[in-house]
């Protein structure tokens, strides 16, 4: 044994120091040859020697010690035997020295490569040894690491165990206390806290259950950020701190309240992925054994999840069924189920208004056939059925049903089937809508729609579908004929003006009532538009027929209608068409024919007889014409194509120029001089008369300022202007006067206003209040054409007017007819009692000035003067003094 640890000891000598040791070795044999040679000791066989030291350093070195050993032996033979010959124990042989040496190294290499597999055999085997303890030890670690698991483990499924028991049969909001009772207990903690999310308050949370160590907190909401809770929401995941806590948050103050130390929490996540409520556990310790801890967490924040979203499907449930019920009392629309063959199941209050009874329980007990009790007609109640079955839903069925008194409404339902698992209709259920308010307004809507509200005479919608009718029967027929008929109401503006819109209205209201009374039975009458009518006369023999029932008409419209206990009275212009054109086409449109009727009663009222016309194509060649005039009229004023003319008024006492009257002229680019008779009512007619008044009162002022700088005038000379209807109807008028005037520097006094008697009347309410202020201007103010009008005595004395003028057609006649004399003479001392002057117009004759001045009028106007000038004229005429009267 000792001889083995020897040998062992040797082998890791000249193993682990390898080349060195075997150089050493070498070199210690080869030095004990030659110090015993020198000594003279014999040396027996040295080979031998020097061989076997080889051997002994390859067998117990390995093969960097036998080589080294080798290496160290061979120079040494060889020195001695070649270089430093020594006639000694070596044979001076060189190939026998070779093969010595040759002999040696084979030997030392081949013993040192078996040395080293077998050190490295015994290394590999060392190694494996000393693995195997490290890896015996590791095991025995392992296991008492897993022993100290399984104990554990055992532990947490007893905790589990003893929770999951405590818990499991508590469900509802009853679990959420009972789970925070539980796991602060069995776990250690001091406080236990399940919180959810208030959706309805983003930010807020409500805890569900605070355990306080021996007994439970009150629940109440809190900011999120108030909370351990919203550390939690950050991550979305389970959150811990071990412990230090308050210096980790020392905004929260309910920490050092609770003498929290530590915590840990996870999120309650739904399966929809959204935070619903946390899980908190707080400690007045630092936490220990957190992995079992959060494991348990874990587990339990799953049943979290399920308790709380099956409370939050409850509370909406009941929710919905608290909207439901809500709904279905207090909705407006009837809510029902109903059985196939006809009875109630279920009603709510307002099916029971709907139907007239005094609650849904005496609608079920009393409706016991819907068929036969509820429908008006019971065949809707089978097409109801029918699509029921076909369709399994119906929406916005209309039908009418008895009321419980029998009164009739319309009621709209929607419906659907439900079914059995087998398919069949188990009942109906659906709303049922009042809808007799929406009817009676659809009935009315219609009815308007082709029915005038005031007069209840068909309207033009209703007229022209009924004139397309008869043209359509009337090209199956070429012998069918029908007339259409235009009527327009003369003088009703007038009238609906001066005596009001409740008169008005009632005019037309008996004038419909005459013009039904008048026509034949079958006739249409239609009301087209304010006091515009239209008759329909068909089957016809022949076209006067059509024109005797038109001079009907106008017979009846002439007779005074007695309207608040005043007569009135008024006249129609009628037009009529035929359904064959003049040119013995058939018209094609009912719109062009009526459009043809509204010529022929323009032509009438043009004519101003009181007889109906017909119609041709030169009515509509005209009427083209006009409307060319009424577009060249509207571009006269910015062409320039105006201009003034001025006729002088003279005194008839001292033969002076006491004022001119301005009439405007139009010199139309193509037509020459178009006559005022021709566009004055046209511009009337279409509005075009007040910016043309306007224009002609700017020009004639600042021609009237122009004389007066230029000294041909005295400074009481006036000027005279008319003022048309519809300048009258605005507001502005005064407003436009005074300021032409400050435009111009014309004094106000010097401005007389022509205005009609017919204006007058047709704006009483307005020229009441304009002509006073025109009068407080200190303009002088004319009525024009006295006589012709229908003016009362007691209305005139209400205006401030400062002159009359007497038509011409009053003083034409002086000298040859003593009527007129009379009513000359009337007027003008109507005048003096009034304290008004009188002019004359249309003085022509010296007669006619003799008469005048004999009856006491004031001023002339006329040709007998001289006529209408423009402006140069008027000039040449006041230096030459070329007038007749002087």
């Amino acid at each position: 044994m000792k001889l083995r640890l020897i040998r062992y000891g040797i082998h890791k000598i000249l193993y682990e120091t390898s080349f060195w040791i075997g150089g050493f070795v070498g070199i210690l044999i080869v030095s004990a040859i030659e110090i015993s040679k020198d000594m003279g000791f014999w040396v027996p066989i040295p080979f031998v020697i020097m061989g076997f030291s080889v051997i002994l350093c390859a067998n117990l070195g390995g093969l960097k010690t036998g080589l080294a050993c080798t290496s160290v032996i061979s120079i040494y033979i060889i020195y001695i035997a070649w270089i430093k010959w020594v006639p000694s124990v070596f044979t001076p042989e060189p190939i026998r020295i070779s093969l010595v040496i040759l002999l040696i190294l084979i030997t030392a290499i081949l013993l040192g490569r078996t040395t080293d597999k077998k050190n490295l055999v015994i290394q590999t085997l060392k190694t494996t040894q000393n693995e195997l303890k490290k890896r015996v030890l590791e095991l025995a670690e392992t296991n008492a690491l897993l022993d100290r698991e399984n104990q554990e483990r055992q532990q947490a499924e007893a905790v589990l165990q003893s929770l999951i028991l405590e818990t499991a049969s508590v469900t509802g909001v009853e679990f959420f206390p009972a789970l925070a009772q539980h796991l602060g207990l069995t776990l250690g903690f001091r406080y236990v806290i399940v919180t959810e999310v208030i959706q309805e308050i983003p930010g807020r949370v409500r805890t569900l259950a605070f355990w306080g160590g021996d007994h439970f907190l009150e629940n109440t909401e809190l900011d999120l950020d108030q909370t351990l809770c919203n550390e939690i929401n950050k991550t979305r995941s389970l959150t811990y701190f071990s412990d230090r806590v308050q210096e980790l948050f020392p905004h929260l103050s309910f920490l050092v309240k609770l003498q929290v130390i530590s915590s840990i929490g996870v999120p309650i996540i739904s399966h929809s992925e959204q935070i619903i409520g946390y899980l908190c556990l707080l400690h007045d310790q630092p936490i220990k054994n957190e992995d079992r801890i959060q494991s348990l967490i874990h587990i339990f924040a799953g049943r979290i999840v399920a308790e709380l979203e099956r409370k939050q499907a409850e509370e909406a449930q009941q929710k919905a069924e608290a909207k439901y019920r809500s709904i279905f009392e207090n909705a407006i629309e009837g809510i029902f189920q109903s059985t196939p063959d006809g009875y109630y199941l279920s009603a709510n209050p307002a099916l029971a208004r709907i139907y007239g009874y005094d609650s849904p329980e005496d609608l079920i007990q009393n409706l016991r056939n819907i068929s036969e009790q509820l429908y008006v007609n019971p065949k809707e109640r089978q097409e109801f059925t029918q699509i029921m079955l076909e369709q399994g839903q119906i929406s916005g069925f209309e039908y009418q049903v008895y009321r419980q008194d029998r009164q009739v409404i319309w009621i709209s339902e929607n419906s659907r089937s439900v079914y059995d698992n087998q398919g069949n209709i188990l009942y109906y259920e659906g709303t049922v809508e009042d809808i007799t308010q929406r009817k009676l307004a659809e009935e009315k809507l219609l009815y308007n729609a082709f029915y005038d509200e005031l007069t209840s005479l068909p309207n033009r919608a209703l007229f022209i579908d009924r004139v397309q009718q008869s043209l359509t029967h009337s090209q199956r027929r070429s012998d069918s004929l029908f007339a259409v008929l235009y009527v327009d109401l003369d003088r009703f503006k007038v009238i609906n003006d001066s005596l009001g819109h409740a008169v008005g209205n009632q005019l037309l209201i008996d004038l419909s009532q005459r013009l039904i009374n008048t026509v034949r039975e079958g006739d249409t009458v239609a009301r087209l538009n304010g006091d515009e009518f239209a008759v329909l006369v068909e089957d016809i023999q022949e076209i006067e027929d059509a024109t005797q029932i038109a001079e009907r008409i106008s017979l009846t419209l002439s007779q005074p209608f007695q309207l608040e206990q005043q007569e009135v009275f008024t006249s129609a212009s009628i037009g009529i068409t035929f359904n064959f054109q003049s040119s013995g086409h058939l018209y094609e449109s009912a719109e062009e024919l009526l459009q043809d009727a509204d010529t022929a009663m323009r032509h009438a009222k043009y004519l101003g007889q009181g007889s109906p016309q017909l119609f041709d194509q030169r009515m509509q060649k005209n009427f083209r014409s006009r409307l060319q005039l009424e577009t060249d009229l509207r571009r006269a004023i910015e062409r320039d194509e105006l201009l003034l003319n001025y006729q002088l008024i003279v005194s008839l006492l001292t033969g002076e120029i006491a004022g001119f009257e301005a009439l405007v002229r139009w010199n139309h680019p193509k037509r020459g001089l178009v006559s005022p008779v021709q566009f004055i009512p046209l511009a009337e007619e279409t509005g075009l008369i007040v910016p043309i008044g306007e224009w002609v009162l700017r020009t004639a002022c600042k021609q009237m300022r122009q004389w007066q700088i230029e000294q041909l005038v005295n400074h009481n000379v006036t000027m005279s202007v008319n003022v048309a209807g519809r300048q009258f109807a605005q507001l502005k008028l005064v407003n436009m006067i005074q300021d032409i005037l400050q435009e111009t520097g014309l004094d106000a006094k010097l401005l007389r206003l022509e205005i009609t008697e017919g204006v007058i009347m047709e704006h009483f309410e307005s020229a009441t209040t304009q002509l006073q202020q025109l009068r407080d201007l200190g303009i002088q103010l004319s009525i024009d054409d006295f006589g012709t009008g229908y003016s009362s005595l007691s209305r005139l004395q209400q205006f401030p007017i400062d002159i009359l003028k007497i038509d011409r057609s009053f003083v034409s006649p002086l000298g040859s007819k003593a009527e007129n004399r009379e009513i000359v003479e009337t007027i003008i001392n109507l005048a003096v009692n009034l304290k008004m002057s009188v002019v004359a117009e249309g003085v022509e004759t010296l007669e006619q000035i003799l008469e005048l001045k004999q009856l006491g009028c004031h001023y002339g106007q006329g040709y007998f003067f001289s006529r209408p000038l423009d402006s140069e004229g008027i000039k040449q005429l006041i230096l030459n003094h070329q007038f007749k009267y002087l």
